[in-house]
């Protein structure tokens, strides 16, 4: 298969066409020996979906210039504060919800402008198995990321009681509308846990992947410090801080993905608070952390790099 796309570069840009241009037969080729083999084994590239929503057929290209460029995996970021793109079941209000907002900032956080239209969509489980066969045809493997604790506003404007209720009116939260780190995090809560778990499920029988990404940036603790029941949950576990606090509900999920054959990976941050041994999982490798902790990383977008166990070919 990539032997074929190394085929098509050397024929040129025609090559890439959806349909002939001219009434040529031949196709002269240079006379060439070629040695070529991937220098990484995770190629990547993430499409974040969830601050702009893009139509189906639109990441099914994306698919075919990761295969044009033997790119080997799509990481669709599928949550965020700004919208949900996924279908889960047990859990409508959440695409119902979760996936539009009303208005979009246009332009860095700082413009005067909007857009007052309202803007959003998802993909069906149908459709998220469209995308993963699509992109398995091409040797693509796509990895999910469903964020925790934080860039999670989406998720709690759907379901208040995932917030931290104790600490501010979740049930005035609506699906955020501009940019940056939204302070509204997920609550430590055995309810949150069992939430996630039953969202991950349907998220395992979709997506193939070993790997799967829960995000774990930008999370600001402010609601944790003034959450009676974080608190709680902090001296319950004889915790040192938030941070840790953090640390803790990764790991939770770490060990939850693990014992069904799966690897968490996430952004630097959680390896904050403890090591990623704590984690069960691997994480992105943006630091040399990675390196002093002495564990596998599970594996970064392909702006990132990874190390370790990633997909092959």
């Amino acid at each position: 298969f990539w032997g074929a796309q190394t085929l098509r570069q050397l024929l040129g840009p025609a090559a890439f066409r959806r349909a002939p241009v001219s009434g040529r037969r031949e196709w002269p080729l240079p006379a060439v020996v070629i040695e070529d083999a991937p220098r990484f084994r995770w190629r990547g590239l993430m499409l974040d979906v969830a601050r702009h929503f893009m139509p189906k057929d639109a990441v099914l290209r994306y698919v075919d210039l990761l295969a044009a460029h033997k790119l080997n995996v799509l990481h669709l970021h599928l949550t965020d504060d700004q919208g949900w793109r996924i279908e889960i079941e047990r859990y409508p209000r959440l695409t119902r919800v979760g996936a539009w907002r009303a208005r979009t900032r246009l332009g860095h956080r700082a413009s005067p402008l909007w857009d007052e239209r309202p803007h959003g969509g998802y993909y069906t489980q149908d459709d998220i198995r469209e995308i993963v066969a699509y992109a398995a045809a091409r040797h693509i493997t796509v990895v999910p990321e469903i964020d925790i604790p934080g860039h999670s506003q989406a998720a709690i404007a759907a379901y208040p009681e995932l917030g931290n209720t104790d600490a501010v009116d979740t049930a005035a939260l609506t699906v955020w509308d501009d940019w940056g780190v939204s302070p509204h995090i997920l609550a430590p809560t055995e309810h949150t846990l069992r939430f996630y778990e039953g969202v991950l499920e349907e998220v395992l029988e979709l997506f193939p992947s070993v790997f799967v990404h829960l995000g774990g940036d930008e999370c600001p603790k402010d609601q944790w410090r003034a959450s009676a029941t974080a608190q709680a949950r902090i001296a319950e576990l004889g915790l040192a801080d938030e941070d840790a606090l953090q640390n803790w509900l990764t790991g939770h999920f770490g060990r939850w993905l693990a014992a069904r054959g799966r690897r968490l990976i996430g952004w630097d941050e959680i390896l904050e608070g403890g090591s990623r041994t704590d984690t069960g999982g691997g994480g992105s490798t943006g630091g040399s952390a990675d390196v002093r902790d002495g564990t596998d990383a599970g594996g970064g977008t392909g702006a990132r790099g990874c190390t370790g166990d990633g997909p092959t070919g």
